[in-house]
């Protein structure tokens, strides 16, 4: 599954996997412009909810940073952007 920018998080690339989910760990690509290819996952989805993992850069916290519903993903009030109502990635299987 491959995690793509919405239009609320990022109108100039939605075309381009941003996420890629492997097992339950998400690892950047290398279609990320800002951070580019990680052979480390910074986050780890368990259920509906993502975390951060050590691996992240802005440190592992034991609350979500986003949450899953149906195929779109929203920030969470733990998320150091804050939440937010319009999803910030929409997800895909491939």
């Amino acid at each position: 599954m491959k995690f793509y920018n919405t239009s609320f998080s990022n109108p100039q690339d939605t075309t381009r996997p941003q996420y890629e989910l492997s097992g339950k760990n998400i690892y950047s690509t290398h279609d990320n412009p800002v951070q580019g290819p990680r052979l480390m996952p910074w986050f780890k989805m368990r259920g509906d909810k993502i975390y951060t993992t050590r691996h992240n850069p802005q440190g592992h916290t034991p609350l979500p940073w986003y949450s899953v519903k149906k195929n779109k993903v929203y920030t969470t009030v733990h998320n150091p952007t804050g939440h937010h109502a319009m999803p910030v990635f929409h997800l895909k299987r491939q």
